[in-house]
């Protein structure tokens, strides 16, 4: 019988390269992309082709494929790819993300656009690609990782908080399209603070001990996967789960044994 394949984006560290590992230690296959790669690497530590070589350790066939989620161009060769490779997608998890901080009125608009583009059109672009798709076989899940700064504006977050509560609108939409045939689109919401090779990397010299391990969004991604398709549209949140036993309990990156 033919392994499930997981499509993660942004997935040369932090929250989507757990993921990754995750889902290959549960016997998926993966289609791992980022703009990171061992010919093309960026300055923050972390390549997909690095996250690949652990995912085959663990059993999965990885194919990996450079995009930028910006380039709609991009992403739709990514996803031709895919299904060139194992013809079919199970999974879509939308990870890739930026969060810059600066004052609402002194961040340029560039900055704003880049954001949106990343957080929101870069999603977007995949699950135009790959949901008709799932639509066709009768059967798929897509996750889109959110914030809590999707609840309530920051001044200082004006960017991402904007993106994360308009990828929320967006999965809701997309399922409500989508209900009745197979294909469940839900976003996840993430409050805590997770840590990532990226967050080392832009603040040298901080503790960041007390971060979150991101294996607890792998705990609730796989409660997710495990629900029907008639459980779609929602936008579910971490530490409900985790007040329901679901995801695991505090759980910080300084407690890990490598």
């Amino acid at each position: 019988m033919a392994r499930p394949v997981g499509l993660i984006t942004g997935a040369s560290r932090g929250i989507g390269k757990q993921l990754a590992l995750d889902l290959a230690s549960a016997g998926y296959d993966l289609v791992l992309t980022a703009r990171s790669t061992a010919d093309s690497p960026s300055a923050m530590p972390g390549t997909i082709d690095e996250t690949a070589d652990q995912c085959r350790e663990r059993g999965a066939e990885v194919l990996t494929v450079a995009a930028n989620v910006r380039r709609e161009e991009e992403v739709d060769a990514a996803v031709d790819q895919a299904y060139a490779r194992f013809g079919r997608v199970d999974v879509l998890v939308n990870n890739a993300g930026v969060a810059p901080f600066g004052s609402a009125l002194e961040m340029p608009v560039r900055v704003f656009n880049v954001v949106m583009d990343v957080n929101v059109n870069g999603p977007w672009y995949f699950m135009r690609a790959v949901a008709p798709r799932m639509r066709d076989a009768g059967s798929g899940r897509i996750v889109n990782i959110s914030s809590s700064a999707a609840i309530r504006g920051s001044k200082d977050r004006v960017s991402y908080g904007a993106s994360k509560r308009a990828l929320e609108s967006v999965s809701e939409a997309l399922a409500e399209e989508l209900a009745g045939t197979g294909v469940a689109v839900n976003s996840l919401r993430v409050e805590s603070a997770v840590w990532s090779e990226g967050f080392a990397f832009n603040l040298p010299g901080e503790d960041l001990s007390d971060f979150e391990d991101p294996v607890i969004v792998t705990d609730a991604l796989l409660w997710l996967l495990a629900q029907p398709a008639d459980y779609t549209g929602q936008t579910v949140s971490m530490r409900a789960l985790r007040e329901q036993g679901v995801v695991r309990p505090l759980t910080r990156i300084g407690d890990r044994e490598e």
